[in-house]
């Protein structure tokens, strides 16, 4: 609910073990809803009912601020929060369409909007990357990938 997805982009990047209270009351209630047993799985339901689970709004979040950036949506405070390959170095690579990733030496700092964003991005398929995609077709798309395609933490 809206509740989960208030700010997540902040906090939705805490170490697992602090999200996983959350995501067991996610399931608990997406359960009670449904009016399912205990012990039913809950990634069905949660596909069925074409929800996110916590981790997920996360995800859904960090890309969509990524998109937004792109498209210059962003405030100017984030005008240099990201960076291309191709401003980095001036080789012909087959990534160099995608941003560069920040070297970081600790777990905390790969959980940074900044590190996780671009990560995600990255790994995006490129029809979700194009370009002329508009951002709410972009927000569908996305929803519909998260939804479909389970990809790991």
């Amino acid at each position: 609910g809206p509740y989960l997805a208030y700010c997540n982009i902040v906090w939705g990047n805490a170490f697992k073990t602090s999200l996983h209270p959350i995501s067991i009351l996610q399931k608990k209630f997406l359960r009670i809803a449904t009016g399912s047993s205990f012990h039913t799985h809950s990634s069905p339901l949660f596909k069925e009912l074409r929800l996110l689970n916590i981790y997920d709004i996360n995800k859904f979040q960090l890309v969509f601020f990524v998109a937004q950036y792109i498209n210059h949506k962003l405030p100017d405070t984030f005008d240099d929060f990201f960076n291309f390959r191709s401003q980095i170095h001036n080789y012909q690579t087959r990534k160099r369409s995608n941003f560069h990733i920040p070297l970081v030496k600790t777990s905390l700092a790969q959980m940074s909007v900044r590190y996780k964003g671009v990560t995600l991005w990255n790994d995006l398929t490129p029809a979700l990357k194009n370009p002329t995609l508009p951002l709410l077709s972009l927000k569908q798309a996305l929803k519909n990938h998260l939804i479909n395609e389970p990809s790991p933490l």
